[in-house]
């Protein structure tokens, strides 16, 4: 925003009184919608959105385009502009497009923010739902400089199986098992699955920073192997969904049992017999969990539209999360535990029958 400006950008110029009008039209429609209680996301939707991923990916997408439908039931041509797959950076860098553009999902204080502009667009307003491009680093080769985990595949697994062990010599590890004894609605899971955990290890050095991903992804083991001892169910996915993760990373998950989905499969495999963790996320895991199920069990991190406010969080709390926690689940009083992130264990509160 210019220096004294009065008014907000609009797809690169100053909104005129016409478009803020238009602007807050619009915003109140969406909060109606809202509250009449339209759906921000949908597995159906979700589902769609993938799949046309998929065949950008294959090069088969008619015209580079996706059709997505927005909060009033209107299908939103979404071109995928990917023009634009290599450029240097004033300071040198040299950036490569990513493969694939990734999903990025819009909260309900987003799509109401009344006071973000700068690439506010009307056609796409009512869209929960967007794609866009990252960039990655590249070297004069082309070969990618943001590798995340430079391990190798036995000594990551050699890595986590340590710090499953250390995790199951805690009281908090102790406290879970006490929590799946005494309460025997957590014994109905079938899955547990986990989003936005982390890359297992970052860099080439390991040290104690790295423990919170290891105890997250520990804490997802921990629950498929007390899901299988009280269910008797032998047969308990265990899924983690986070892009961060490096293919060696996705192979030692995999060798411990833990299958790893791309973005966002991991959320078509949540269902109400699913236990959801999710401890530090960068995307509205809250909201989306809300929208698409009731799982079995919850675990993040609590959260308050009162103390929130709007500061820009990533995974902010609303109306619908709110609502749905204190209706439907209970707290179960997990004790709090530093590496992960003072998180909270909520049940689905059955109604016998």
């Amino acid at each position: 925003m210019e220096a004294g400006s009065p008014y907000p950008y609009f797809m690169g110029h100053l909104l005129s009184p016409e478009e803020q009008n238009m602007k807050a039209m619009i915003i109140n429609s969406i909060r109606n919608l809202y509250e009449r209680g339209v759906p921000l996301y949908t597995k159906l939707e979700l589902k769609l959105v993938a799949d046309q991923m998929a065949l950008y990916a294959e090069g088969r997408l008619p015209n580079k385009t996706l059709a997505v439908t927005d909060l009033n039931g209107r299908v939103v041509q979404m071109p995928v502009d990917d023009s634009i797959s290599v450029f240097n950076t004033p300071g040198g860098t040299r950036l490569k497009l990513d493969e694939k553009p990734t999903i990025s999902y819009r909260t309900i204080q987003d799509l109401t923010d009344e006071a973000h502009s700068i690439s506010w667009n009307p056609q796409n307003a009512f869209l929960p739902l967007n794609l866009v491009f990252h960039y990655h680093p590249v070297d004069s080769a082309g070969r990618n400089l943001r590798l995340s985990c430079h391990f190798s595949v036995p000594v990551l697994s050699e890595i986590f199986a340590n710090a499953k062990k250390e995790w199951e010599s805690t009281t908090h590890y102790a406290a879970l098992k006490g929590l799946f004894a005494t309460h025997a609605n957590l014994h109905k899971a079938r899955k547990v699955v986990g989003f936005a955990l982390g890359e297992l290890v970052w860099g080439n050095q390991y040290g104690r920073g790295h423990d919170y991903s290891l105890t997250q992804y520990a804490l997802l083991l921990s629950l498929r192997e007390l899901v299988m001892e009280h269910s008797g169910n032998v047969d308990v996915p265990c899924v983690a969904q986070d892009p961060a993760l490096s293919t060696n990373a996705i192979t030692a998950l995999n060798n411990a049992g833990i299958g790893v989905a791309e973005d966002p499969y991991g959320f078509l495999e949540v269902d109400d017999l699913t236990i959801v963790v999710s401890i530090s996320p960068n995307i509205p895991i809250k909201q989306i969990i809300t929208e698409i199920a009731r799982p079995v069990g919850i675990i993040w991190i609590p959260g308050s539209i009162e103390e929130e406010g709007n500061s820009p969080i990533t995974d902010p709390t609303s109306a619908r999360v709110e609502a749905m926690l204190d209706q439907e689940y209970v707290e179960l009083g997990f004790p709090g535990c530093e590496l992960l992130r003072e998180a909270e264990f909520y049940m689905k509160n059955y109604v016998e029958s």
